[in-house]
């Protein structure tokens, strides 16, 4: 047997060892897809296709969080950035939370897009008609829809093709929660900056007069022309195009997925190896520099930080996060979290399973999550400081930071208290990030008035009649 081999099997025992574990707020009604016209849509895990259940259950296991890290085997994998949808899947399909009887059903998953596949193909799965989706989704009625959800693991921008995501005309479609890892916020990403000192945008008539431009720079409401019966993002407005503001109704944001994941729902493994006392690298950034008009940010701060020959600053710039290099976090104490073409990325989340205050900049970043974090845990930066303060400052603000005991030891507790929110655990946990989806979700159904009519009649709210807006 190969020492990868041993490592795959140890994590496999220790998961069915977990699995049993009964921690259950809602009972979730998963919908099986791979029978139906949205299969190819979908492309959801296999329910059948080997014979031994163990073996099946493994190759899951490995499809949606990914391989074992050699680098610390008990708690790493390799998972990829787009896989937080499937792998919500894999633990609400295997869990004790699961229901096959929908009447019994607290919420209803639809694992639609749980797949990993690049933006070109997400805009044409994302044209689907909204009559294919309904068809399929049996439960989905006037008093159930509030409380279905589906989660496309992109920006929300990925899906901005689909009229059943921006603005879909049955009601049930509207009523439902969108989990994205990003959500639409009608404000510019630099709302700390005035207009004129947007760093990334020359045109601001339409910011001005309250529509908000699809153009570099901003995150709001987007703007749709309609060409040949089929809806497309549009480009910065000429006198041709035909504009107005996109609902994008009920969309939540969601972490990207960590590289972490829990065995255990007590035992925090990167405190047992990273214990705070012992980090010596003040500032941590991995990622591209990028060549768009989105990356000057980032350009700003490589510049910054290569004045400095400090032995407590690492680099790393490339894609690649994981092995070695995703090690380094555990030794930090900040983590630069600067958005690219979105405000969220994946880095934060494995910044903050390592205990390493992430560090933001600008107002979109810090607005989304809001469920799962708050401003005691991380430190935002203003972009206008950054981008036009001195060399010095962004070096200065956190070693400031860093020497204040108390100040550095009451984020490192809040970052504690929310930091297993960013791990999605392979078995149903307590306060994990699938946890507090759900939370999610049940409080948006709470909240819409198709709540209290299945509340008060349980046992029919299944006869309602279609319903469309």
């Amino acid at each position: 047997m190969t020492k990868s081999s041993f490592y795959i099997i140890f994590f496999a025992l220790n998961f069915e060892k977990n699995a049993a574990h009964k921690w259950c707020k809602y009972k979730v009604y998963v919908y099986e897809l791979s029978n139906t016209s949205l299969c190819d849509y979908s492309d959801t895990l296999s329910s059948g296709k080997d014979e031994r259940r163990s073996l099946r259950k493994m190759n899951e296991l490995i499809s949606a969080f990914g391989p074992v890290d050699p680098v610390m085997p008990n708690c790493m994998r390799r998972s990829n950035q787009g896989s937080a949808a499937r792998m919500t899947e894999y633990q609400l399909k295997h869990s004790s939370c699961r229901t096959f009887n929908a009447a019994q059903a607290d919420l209803f998953f639809i694992p639609m897009f749980t797949a990993v596949k690049g933006n070109k193909e997400w805009r044409n799965i994302c044209r689907i008609d909204e009559q294919e989706i309904l068809k399929n989704l049996k439960f989905l009625k006037p008093s159930t829809a509030c409380r279905h959800f589906l989660f496309f693991a992109k920006t929300f921008r990925a899906c901005s093709t689909g009229k059943f995501w921006y603005d879909p005309n049955d009601l049930r479609l509207w009523q439902m929660a969108r989990l994205a890892y990003d959500m639409p916020l009608d404000l510019p990403w630099e709302t700390d900056l005035s207009l004129k000192e947007i760093p990334f945008k020359e045109n601001y008539r339409n910011a001005k007069s309250g529509l908000i431009d699809r153009g570099k720079g901003f995150y709001g409401s987007e703007r749709i022309k309609i060409r040949n019966n089929k809806t497309i993002i549009a480009p910065p407005t000429t006198s041709r195009t035909e504009t107005y503001m996109v609902p994008f109704p009920n969309i939540y944001s969601v972490p990207y997925p960590s590289s972490i994941h829990w065995s255990s729902s007590n035992i925090d493994p990167i405190a047992l190896r990273f214990p705070y006392k012992n980090r010596t690298t003040l500032i941590n950034f991995i990622g591209t520099v990028g060549k768009r008009e989105s990356s000057k940010l980032r350009h700003r701060m490589h510049h910054v930080l290569a004045q400095f020959n400090c032995s407590n600053i690492y680099c790393h710039h490339s894609g690649v996060s994981h092995g070695s290099t995703l090690l380094t976090k555990g030794n930090s104490i900040f983590c630069l979290e600067p958005g690219g073409d979105s405000p969220s990325r994946k880095s934060i989340s494995d910044s903050i399973a390592f205990g390493c205050i992430p560090v933001t900049f600008g107002y979109a970043t810090a607005q989304q999550y809001s469920d799962f974090w708050n401003s005691d845990m991380r430190v935002d930066i203003s972009i206008r400081d950054m981008m036009h303060g001195p060399d010095t400052f962004l070096l200065d603000y956190l070693k400031a930071i860093a020497n204040n005991k108390t100040l550095l030891t009451s984020k490192r507790r809040a970052l504690d208290k929310v930091k297993k929110r960013f791990t999605y655990s392979t078995f149903a946990d307590h306060n994990d990030a699938v946890d507090i989806i759900l939370d999610l979700v049940h409080r948006h159904a709470s909240h819409l008035d198709c709540a209290s009519s299945w509340r008060k009649s349980p046992s029919t709210f299944f006869s309602s009649p279609r319903l469309s807006r």
